[in-house]
């Protein structure tokens, strides 16, 4: 047996070495397993590493004098003792035993296995092992009247790794004197007490109570050392805090501008006043740093401070950082229960809209994944995606509103340029509420241009200008940077060099400036003896080599740290640039360890506590760092873990796993386990469109064909392919990419056998053939009405759908398409047995004979409709058949009393139902019924609520129907001023849907409003315009009405201004547009009296007094039997005006007095001073 002392070589069996009298002691591996396999697996890594180590000398005293009373054999047995419970303690830290000396050993503490604080771990296993010798003294089985002590000393330094063998035993070169200090200061201490050099007493001094003792000789060393004694481990309460050691601290430096920019901010929202802010900047300028010190600033004023942050691959997942802001209120945590999660927002939302929560509750428990129970159901229950967006932000919209009405409140949105489509849309839509409350918007993120930040830029400076600061980060200053190092460094006079290379590298970027210096820490060329001190160079600077790149000079700093925190770090960066602790330690190999890992990552400052309430949660301190990890795993590396922490996510919330259907997408995807991906890709598709998140959706659904494809190749079932396309065709329609979501459509029809034709004779052909089957299930439904045989159910109901979705696309663009979609709607939908679909297809036949005009056939398809939705009894197909049913009265039959009840009556089940925009087309008509009833308070009223559940709801097309409807209100009641902004913000609106057909009718009242400004050329040149863009656009019925009277009333003012020819030309325009206008009253009635008065006004312009007179008194009995209040009284104006009789003028003054038409009662008062002799007597 060799001796470990002097290597002298012993017979077998000796217990002694015969050579230098020390203990002989076994040589087999004390080295667990565990730490056995940790070591071979990363030796090859280590080996020619230079490693910064902390050096462990250990030896039993008096070791001769127990000897001589145990005895040899008593001795040996001691020893074993001893070694047994010393090394236990050593390799509970992980560190190694590399060599015995007899009665001692030698131990390595960072290498072969590497920790970022293995100086800790020495001295606490140091300490661990005095401990178990004065608590363990009966075990070790001393003489009586004897003690068992040690003596150990430790020092800190480089070591450069050799070889390391199977057997585990690890050469190395030392650096300097790192281990010859150990040595010498383990035979300087006393019994019982643990010595450290001045390397190991900085690196512990923030965990470990330590005793100076001042200069000691030193047997080869040609100075003294500083010696301290280790005393005991701080309690974590007593532990130094701030970056003492590892970390470095400034206050901000080169950015008072912008703060104090930010803070003005601030306090113009605590006096009431909102506004949007960004703070953009390249990375590493300290954008993050600048909302946290104005956080820090405003954390003891009276506002409420909320975060929300980008995912790098959150793109895909709808409404993230909102899902972060409104948990974060109401206090939900991650490891809540649904019901849970259900109970804290419905408490938050009731203390802040108390009996209006049911018309918020439903819509935020959606947008969070929650399923809707109980009576609130019926809220949900009966929408599309669409529709649950327009309440989703309706109800946000009100949400925010209320908590910014309470307190001012601050909402930031870190990592902008990474946020969701939806989630910009929703951050767009709060922006008018800066305007209204003290609500203060900060987006976070990257100069890019095509970002959510420069959307969010360009937006915010466009329409709230006066309320928007900027705040654009940019690099420091040299000055500044140097400052920065002072700071950083608590010293001023840092070597020029040192200075120089720090400055140069980092290029004004204050992240670089730190990273930089943390390198020059880790590598040793930076140290300080004291926490509180400063921190001194090394000769060590000499020999350090800094990358030139930020990301360069991070991934050196990572390739320092030990293999545990390593793979920590690995593994967190996997999960994203922000984690929760328990979705990491459900996938972390070192479970027992994680805590003790993730604090030492902190303590390089690689990663950051984000939050502990209401789920502890961490984040990397910068995306640089998160980037720069994930890409140093390798790729078969790489898609094992995303799969281990999407099963971690699928075991730890398996009761609400549709919250993170994104996110699992997302990791399955990057495991390129292609099944589970498609799986969770269709599911998170589905989500989307729920929430109509349609940009997600479409990405989702992208991605979960390429996936299908790569799992199961071109195996389509053609159904479920069919009910895809017709998915990311509905997410293009709800988007307004109409042509694409038609081309999804079509494939979808085309899977299921059922191919929509593509000429336009094809079209016709198809409406020719559907008119034919319609006619025969009407005549013979019991041989006709009958499902086609071996069509699934779900394909039919995927039929019946996109039909519905074709109507809707057709209806704006191409009436003989809507047409054919109507009566395909209707026909398949009675063979399939779909009754919603049958009472939906029923009303679409209805009004395409409301337009032909066939009045009798259309009151028959809409009566049939209402019967069947009164059967089904579901609020959507009864608001869809009486809106249907009061179209019909009002357009076609000008019933204008049991139209408005048939309206009040569909506002009222799309209420129930939740819809906001089937609530809308009726809500609106009744607004128009009320104008033309001469109720103009009550449209004004109404027409007010649809604009404001529009804007509220971000619903464009809703938003412009109450303008539109508000506008004509306006014209006529009064101001016009007020009713062209009306009318001129609708038109804005609907041609940014577009929506042709409202813009041809807006624009046409705008052009009427124009007219009673006396603005007679702008009107006329609107109307104009309007009508070749009608003739353009293919717009039919009631909406071109207004437009055409506005040309004829426009032509007729015209002449009677002109002489001769001009006059001559102008009342041909004029008969012109009165003959078009009257081609349309025969089927829209309601237009009547006011085309009989203008054909009139023709009529007497062109010296025909008797047949002006025969249109008025046809105006005047359309407007009776209509009980059009307003176009009576206008008649009766216009017949006054123009025979000159004061009684006629009077009876429409008194008229229009009564309903409230200002601008009209304001020319009859003219003409009652000015222009009509008292006695001339009405006579029309």
């Amino acid at each position: 047996m060799r001796c470990s002392r002097c290597q002298h070589e012993n017979p077998a069996g000796a217990k002694f070495c015969s050579e230098c009298g020390a203990p002989l002691t076994p040589s087999p591996s004390y080295t667990p397993r565990h730490l056995a396999e940790k070591i071979l697996t990363s030796r090859s890594a280590l080996e020619g590493e230079r490693k910064q180590v902390t050096v462990l000398f250990c030896d039993v005293t008096g070791s001769t004098a127990l000897a001589e009373r145990l005895g040899p054999d008593g001795m040996h047995a001691l020893l074993d003792r001893f070694f047994d419970l010393a090394i236990a303690e050593v390799h509970s830290y992980e560190g190694t035993i590399n060599q015995f000396l007899g009665d001692g050993f030698m131990a390595l503490f960072g290498a072969p296995l590497a920790h970022e604080d293995h100086a800790r771990r020495a001295v606490l296993a140091a300490l661990a092992i005095h401990r178990g010798l004065r608590d363990r003294r009966a075990d070790l089985d001393a003489p009586a009247g004897m003690e068992v002590a040690a003596r150990i000393g430790l020092n800190t330094g480089l070591v450069v790794v050799g070889k390391i063998g199977d057997n585990l035993r690890m050469d190395y070169t030392a650096i300097g004197d790192t281990t010859n200090l150990a040595a010498r200061l383990q035979a300087l201490a006393e019994p019982g007490a643990v010595y450290l050099g001045e390397s190991t007493y900085r690196a512990v001094a923030r965990w470990v109570e330590c005793e100076r003792l001042g200069e000691r000789a030193v047997k080869g060393k040609a100075e003294p050392v500083t010696v301290y004694r280790a005393l005991a481990a701080r309690p974590p309460a007593r532990a130094f805090h701030g970056g003492a050691i590892r970390g470095i601290s400034s206050p901000l430096v080169g950015r008072d501008g912008v703060l104090a920019a930010f803070m003005d901010c601030v306090r113009r929202l605590e006096t009431g006043r909102g506004g949007v802010v960004t703070v953009v900047g390249e990375p590493g300028l300290g954008k993050s740093r600048l909302v946290a010190e104005a956080r820090r600033l405003v954390a003891e004023r009276d506002l409420v401070w909320r975060e929300g942050r980008g995912l790098s691959f959150g793109q895909t997942i709808g409404y993230w950082p909102f899902l972060e802001i409104i948990k974060s209120h109401a206090g939900i945590g991650e490891d809540d229960r649904e019901d849970q999660s259900w109970a804290k927002l419905e408490r938050e939302v009731a203390s802040l809209h108390g009996d209006q929560a049911p018309d918020i509750l439903p819509y935020l428990a959606t947008l969070l994944g929650l399923t809707v129970k109980g009576e609130l159901t019926a809220r949900v229950k009966y929408l599309d995606g669409q529709a649950i967006k327009r309440q989703i932000l309706l109800a946000s919209r009100r949400f925010f509103e209320r908590i910014a009405t309470r307190r001012p409140l601050v909402l930031v949105f870190e990592d902008l340029h990474w946020i969701d489509r939806s989630s910009a849309e929703l951050l767009e839509h709060l922006l008018p509420l800066t305007e209204e409350v003290p609500l203060l918007v900060c987006g976070v993120g990257r100069p890019e241009g095509e970002s959510p930040v420069g959307r969010l830029r360009e937006i915010a400076a466009r329409d709230h200008g006066g309320r928007y600061t900027e705040l654009a980060l940019a690099p420091l200053s040299p000055a500044e940077s140097e400052r920065l190092v002072t700071n950083l460094l608590e010293r001023e006079d840092l070597p020029p060099r040192l200075r120089q290379m720090i400055l140069a590298r980092a290029e004004g970027n204050p992240f670089f400036v730190e990273e930089v210096i943390r390198a020059l820490i880790d590598a040793g060329a930076l140290e300080r003896s004291d926490p509180a001190g400063p921190w001194r160079v090394t000769t060590e600077v000499d020999h350090v080599t800094l990358p030139d790149t930020l990301r360069g000079v991070i991934m050196a700093r990572i390739d320092r740290l030990d293999e545990a925190l390593k793979a920590v770090l690995k593994l967190a960066s996997v999960i994203g640039r922000s984690f929760f602790y328990r979705v990491l330690r459900a996938v972390s190999e070192a479970e027992r360890e994680l805590e003790g890992h993730l604090a030492a990552l902190q303590e390089v400052e690689l990663i950051r506590e984000r939050r502990r309430i209401p789920e502890l949660e961490y984040a990397f301190k910068h995306a640089v760092v998160q980037e720069a990890t994930y890409d140093t795993i390798l790729l078969d590396r790489r898609r094992g873990l995303h799969r281990q922490v999407a099963e971690a996510l699928e075991a730890l919330f398996a009761e609400r796993l549709e919250e993170f259907y994104g996110v699992l997408a997302y990791h399955y995807s990057r495991a390129e386990e292609w099944g589970k991906a498609q799986q969770y890709l269709f599911r998170a598709g589905d989500q989307a469109g729920r929430v109509a998140a349609d940009a997600e959706a479409l990405i989702h659904y992208r991605q979960a064909v390429e996936a299908y494809a790569r799992a199961f190749g071109d195996r389509w079932d053609p159904v479920q392919r069919a009910t895809l396309e017709r998915k990311m065709g509905e997410a293009l329609f709800r988007r307004g990419d109409h042509h694409q979501a038609v081309e999804y459509l079509e494939r979808s029809l085309r899977h299921l056998g059922a191919p929509y034709p593509t000429t336009r004779w094809g079209v016709r052909l198809a409406i020719g053939r559907e008119l034919l089957r319609q006619a025969l299930h009407r005549l013979i439904p019991r041989l006709f009405v009958r499902r086609r045989a071996g069509e699934p159910a779900v394909a039919a109901a995927e039929r019946e759908r996109i039909y519905e979705l074709r109507f809707w696309i057709d209806y704006f663009v191409d009436r003989q398409r809507a047409v054919l979609d109507s009566l395909l709607l209707l026909n398949h939908s009675e063979r399939s047995g779909l009754p919603a679909g049958v009472a939906e297809g029923l009303g679409g036949v209805g009004i395409i004979c409301d337009f032909v005009p066939l009045p009798r056939l259309a009151g028959y398809y809409h009566r049939r409709a209402v019967e069947l939705a009164e059967q089904i009894g579901e609020p959507v197909p009864l608001g869809i058949a009486y809106t249907g049913l009061a179209f019909h009265e009002h357009l076609c039959l000008a019933q204008f009393a049991p139209a408005l009840d048939h309206n009040r009556r569909a506002m009222q089940e799309f209420r129930r139902a939740g819809e906001l925009r089937g609530w809308g087309a009726p809500a609106t008509m009744a607004v128009v019924l009320l104008v033309q009833l001469g109720d103009l308070a009550a449209a004004l009223a109404e027409s007010e609520e649809i604009a404001r559940v529009g804007r509220d709801g971000g619903d464009r097309q809703l938003w412009g129907w109450g303008l539109l409807a508000r506008g004509w209100a306006l014209l006529r009641a009064g101001p016009l001023e007020e009713a062209a902004s009306c009318l001129g913000r609708a038109i804005e609106l609907f041609e940014g849907i577009p929506d042709y057909g409202d813009v041809a009718e807006a624009s046409g009242f705008l052009g009427q409003c124009y007219l009673g400004q006396g603005k007679l050329d702008e009107a006329r040149g609107l109307l104009e315009e309007t009508d070749q863009l009608i003739a353009r656009w293919g717009v039919r019925g009631h909406q071109v009405a207004s437009t055409h009277a506005g040309l004829a009333a426009a032509h007729l003012a015209m002449a009677e201004h002109l002489q001769g020819a001009e006059r001559a030309r102008a009342l041909a325009r004029a008969k012109w547009a009165c003959r078009a206008t009257l081609g349309i009253a025969r089927a829209v009635r309601p237009t009547l009296p006011a085309v009989c008065r203008l054909q009139g006004t023709y009529e007497w312009l062109r010296g025909k007094p008797g047949a002006a007179q025969r249109w008025w008194r046809r105006s005047l009995a359309a407007a009776a039997a209509q009980g059009a209040r307003w176009d009576e009284g206008a008649t009766w104006l216009e017949i006054g005006r123009r025979l000159g009789t004061r009684a006629d003028v009077e009876r429409a003054h008194a008229i229009l007095s009564q309903i409230g038409a200002s601008p009209d009662v304001t020319e009859a008062r003219r003409l009652l001073t000015d222009g009509i002799s008292e006695r001339r007597q009405g006579n029309p």
